[in-house]
């Protein structure tokens, strides 16, 4: 039931509704019961029914207040209701004690404060000196204010009109970006956000603008722009790409002389037909002699004895006559005897060499004061003081071919008619047969107490052929053979 308390009260001043009084005590209205009945504190009990829904009740009647407390039977309890608050069971793991790091620039953590420039009092801390915000430019971080008309701030927001908008830009020249994009924007005019493409590229350091397609305003699908940025509007025919379809063709060469225009005259290959041609002498006399050859005298000639005669009926001794003497007083000082082998093979030849002895029509082939040596190719050197020895046959199948010069030079004798002096031989012979070839290379000296040495030996020496092979007897077999003398 409401009970309307009046509104203008003093101390002690009562009201009362029914059979209930109230007191008014200057702060609350309390039941005054010293002239009105009412109930007494012991008029009221509390009792306690069995677990169910949770209720709180009041008996008008009796004054009794009952509570029915909730079944928690379902509940799981955290607490051991048999030893007491000691057994909480379900207790969560509590970390140890926790230690605040000191702070630092990269670490968040406790700070104190020194005392002076920075103090800190009743958890309030204070900076000692007042801070004073610099005046921001280029280089410094600090306050900054705007003009209120084209830059206005309204709570918290700065704005720029329109009328601040950049008219100009302040650009430099670039030339190392192989890859630019043009910016573009939506509509010709007012404040636009600018755009790129991909599609759209310029080159800065060759200068060429890359784009998918270009198109003109204007124009026709026949027109042409050029380099310079002018139209040209001829009318040009699409080609076929034949040679046929071409117009103002060049006459194409044939290919034959005959064709040329132009053509210089060719040389008919007859030395008749020469111009400026020298003047051939017809004889020596006509020539100029301006190394100092001997014009007279009988020097200076050559004469062929033998002239690529061919050794196949040589047998195993041969003997050249008929090389002219000095004679008494040297009418015939000639110098050289040159003999040269072609292709010379020996039959049977076991290992036998070739031996070259000299003589004279008075007393016929001398054999001896020889000294003579000659190697074979192979790390073999032999001598012989009965001719001139000249290499050794070594065994490699029949028939190896010698080719080479035996030289003999004259020494010594003269216009005096005295003794004729040394004969001395040199050679070098290659023998060409089925294997490796070989080179028989050596010397030899010959002494003559008479100025008529006329004559020639060429034989096959067995007598160092050794082995099993001690009595083979070699013959010359085939090749030519030359000799002449110089003069």
């Amino acid at each position: 039931m409401a009970i309307n308390f009046p509104d203008t009260k003093n101390p002690n001043d009562t009201f009362s509704v029914g059979d209930k009084t109230w007191i008014w005590d200057g702060t609350t209205w309390k039941i005054y019961s010293s002239t009105t009945s009412g109930i007494s504190l012991s008029d009221l009990s509390v009792s306690t029914s069995s677990v169910g829904t949770s209720a709180l009740s009041y008996n008008n009647t009796t004054g009794v207040f009952t509570y029915t407390p909730p079944d928690l039977s379902a509940v799981q309890s955290d607490w051991n209701a048999t030893t007491g608050l000691k057994q909480i069971l379900n207790k969560p793991t509590i970390p140890p004690a926790y230690t605040l790091p000191t702070a630092s620039t990269t670490v968040l953590g406790g700070v104190k404060v020194d005392g002076s420039t920075i103090t800190i009092a009743n958890g309030v801390i204070s900076g000692a000196n007042t801070y004073s915000l610099p005046t921001a430019t280029t280089t410094v971080l600090g306050g900054v204010k705007i003009d209120g008309s084209t830059i206005t701030i309204n709570n918290g927001v700065i704005t720029a009109s329109s009328s601040s908008t950049t008219n100009n830009l302040n650009l430099t020249d670039e030339s190392g970006d192989t890859e630019c994009f043009p910016v573009f924007c939506g509509a010709a005019t007012n404040n636009q956000t600018p755009h790129t493409n991909t599609s759209l590229k310029f080159n800065a350091t060759s200068g060429q603008l890359q784009a998918s397609s270009f198109k003109k305003i204007g124009g026709s699908s026949s027109e042409f722009l050029k380099a310079d940025g002018s139209i040209d509007s001829s009318t040009y025919s699409t080609f076929s790409g034949s040679y046929t379809d071409l117009t103002n063709k060049p006459t194409i060469f044939s290919g034959s002389y005959t064709d040329l225009t132009n053509k210089p005259t060719l040389f008919s290959g007859s030395y008749t037909d020469l111009t400026n041609k020298p003047t051939i002498p017809t004889a020596t006399s006509q020539l100029t002699n301006d190394s100092g050859f001997i014009t007279s005298g009988g020097g200076g000639g050559r004469v062929y004895l033998l002239d690529d005669q061919s050794i196949s009926n040589w047998g195993s001794t041969y003997t050249l006559t008929g090389i002219p003497t000095g004679g008494a007083g040297g009418t015939t000082p000639y110098k050289r005897i040159t003999i040269l082998f072609d292709g010379v093979a020996i039959t049977n030849p076991g290992s036998g060499q070739v031996r070259i002895r000299l003589g004279t029509s008075n007393n016929g082939i001398d054999s001896s004061t020889y000294s003579s040596a000659s190697t074979d190719g192979q790390g073999n050197t032999y001598t012989d003081s009965t001719g001139f020895i000249i290499g050794k046959t070594v065994s490699r199948g029949a028939a190896p071919l010698l080719s080479g010069s035996i030289v003999l030079d004259r020494s010594g004798g003269g216009a005096s008619g005295g003794s004729f002096g040394t004969i001395v031989q040199t050679h070098t012979i290659l023998e060409h047969g089925t294997g490796t070839d070989h080179v028989y290379s050596g010397a030899g000296l010959k002494e003559f107490q008479a100025d008529n040495f006329d004559r020639i030996e060429f034989s096959i020496d067995n007598s160092q052929t050794g082995g099993n092979n001690v009595n083979l007897t070699g013959s010359f077999f085939f090749g030519n053979v030359s000799v002449y003398v110089e003069f």
